[in-house]
């Protein structure tokens, strides 16, 4: 079996021509209708979605995407459908995350609020149980149902754990929520046809055989089973305009895909990440260091670094980290192994994401859909030495943001402002005329950038890992400033790969002087329970 672009109305073909089997979903079966990859009952609801008043909303949420896509590098990825999407859509190409972690990723960009108000830095907090007002701020799908749209959602939106908390948090609309799955998750290694441990870490990944995640429903990811409930979705007649969202896990670890995606990245061909650089740490400041190398077998740990963990900035975040280092992994000939996983998940989502759209496109809402896609924050790929994300850097806070207007004249634009996963909240309720949400948002209304009434979002990005450890983006620098005083500052135009620490040079002191003004001068305590273990 060939796989094919499925979006821009394309299909799977088998190389004949011919549209392979039916999907089959948990409840019900769907036909792919030949010369558009889906459901032929779609069109028919082209009329009930043009007596909306009101634009529908799909969001779609990555989970650990880079910008190792088509739309923002040139890396050696295979994301055509991204890529067909990009040419339809507005594409941030300085975006960054409000956290560099998923659970507070989520929480701010379904809150629009930051994690210096929120209070939530970390994976072990639950967010519709915190002792805190933002349990009760309304979030995106709460906010739209207020609003008179159904809010569907499938996958990994919310952090994952924890899945009882978000049920009763009467988020969705009854009916329409499928949650992540760790169950499904637990079975990939048993079913893989080849897998890989890291010696001494609780990591894995491996190739799973070619029949997976095609027609049998025993051997379906479960992103392959929330994508097909989405489409499912979109394959139905709908009487409110809809606030769809679908979770992609992938590629957050652990990376497992079929073996057509390993196939499109041969061993021999994997190379070190552009940005790999021997040495590239000599200039960070202790608490850059251990961020990158966390508790993966450092063997060039300094010995304060133990005085480090015990501050109480870190040490509500030390006991989660499990990083890969870049030498750890060139050390037992892993390197090339990891890169091909992290890619050959990427390929196994961009799938997912085309046959969304393509059910999108074919059941009529398109024209009337507005579509965002984004994904939690970044990941390091050897870049400072680090496999993980949970930095300051670049590699862990840039992010994929797209968004497809309704409006037309607005596709295959580039916009280069830096901009926040906090102003996805302002800018649907903008675009979609929907009524504010009580509580303040601290994102930035990007509407009028899409319509190029402004060509810039007016203020740098902040975002936050957790409290004392901030990130200021602009146009030119990014800076970095850690609890104890010390900083980064890069030139990303001339220094993309943030090799060079600028901080300590005495000319860019006014530089450093006003990206610093930008720093939180008030934080939120860490509020909620902080567990054991990250969740």
């Amino acid at each position: 079996m060939k796989p094919m672009i499925f979006y821009g109305r394309t299909r799977m073909s088998d190389g004949k021509g011919v549209v392979i089997k039916s999907l089959i979903l948990r409840a019900a079966a769907l036909t792919f209708a030949a010369g558009t990859g889906l459901c032929a009952q779609g069109a028919a609801f082209a009329s009930d979605k043009s007596e909306q008043s009101r634009p529908n909303v799909l969001l779609v949420v990555f989970d650990d995407l880079n910008d190792w896509v088509k739309p923002l590098s040139d890396a050696p990825s295979a994301t055509p459908n991204l890529s067909a999407f990009a040419r339809e859509s507005a594409v941030f190409t300085q975006a960054s995350t409000a956290s560099p972690v998923c659970n507070p990723s989520r929480v701010a960009l379904l809150t629009g609020v930051h994690p210096t108000v929120s209070g939530i830095y970390n994976n072990a907090q639950v967010y519709p149980r915190v002792d805190h007002w933002i349990k009760d701020a309304r979030n995106l799908p709460q906010h739209f149902r207020d609003n008179g749209y159904i809010a569907a959602g499938y996958g990994k939106i919310f952090h994952h754990r924890h899945v009882e908390a978000y049920e009763n948090a009467d988020i969705w609309t009854p009916g329409y929520y499928a949650p992540w799955n760790l169950e499904k998750e637990e079975a990939l290694p048993e079913a893989a046809e080849m897998r890989i441990e890291i010696p001494g870490l609780k990591r894995h990944f491996g190739r799973l055989p070619d029949d997976w995640d095609r027609d049998d429903p025993s051997k379906m990811q479960q992103d392959t089973l929330n994508t097909l409930s989405a489409v499912n979705f979109l394959n139905g007649a709908h009487d409110k305009p809809f606030f769809l969202a679908l979770g992609i896990y992938r590629p957050h670890t652990h990376w497992y895909a079929a073996r057509r995606y390993w196939d499109k990245f041969p061993r021999e061909k994997i190379a070190l990440a552009e940005g790999v650089k021997e040495g590239d740490l000599d200039d960070v400041p202790p608490y850059g260091r251990l961020l990158a190398y966390a508790d993966a077998g450092d063997k060039r740990s300094p010995e304060d670094y133990a005085d480090l963990k015990a501050t109480p900035e870190f040490a509500e975040r030390a006991p989660f980290m499990r990083n890969l280092r870049q030498d750890y992994l060139v050390d037992h000939d892993l390197y090339k192994d990891a890169q091909r996983a992290y890619l050959a998940s990427v390929a196994y989502a961009d799938d997912m994401f085309g046959r969304v759209m393509a059910a999108l496109e074919a059941s009529g809402y398109a024209d009337n859909t507005i579509v965002v896609v984004v994904s939690d924050h970044g990941y390091h790929l050897g870049e400072k030495e680090h496999w993980h994300k949970s930095t300051m850097w670049e590699r862990s806070m840039r992010v994929p943001f797209m968004i497809r207007d309704v409006r037309p004249g607005r596709r295959n634009v580039r916009i280069n402002t830096p901009v926040s996963l906090l102003d996805v909240f302002p800018t649907l309720v903008d675009m979609t005329g929907i009524n504010a949400p009580k509580h303040d948002l601290n994102g930035v209304d990007l509407a009028p950038v899409l319509s190029g009434e402004r060509r810039d979002r007016g203020r740098p990005v902040v975002s936050t890992l957790y409290r004392g450890f901030h990130s200021v983006r602009n146009d030119q620098y990014r800076f970095i400033r850690y609890p104890d005083g010390t900083t980064e500052l890069y030139d990303m135009q001339k220094d993309p790969w943030e090799w060079s620490n600028l901080s300590g040079n005495d000319r860019y002191a006014p530089i450093v002087k006003e990206l610093s003004s930008w720093v939180p001068s008030a934080e939120e305590e860490t509020v909620g329970h902080v567990g054991d273990k990250a969740p």
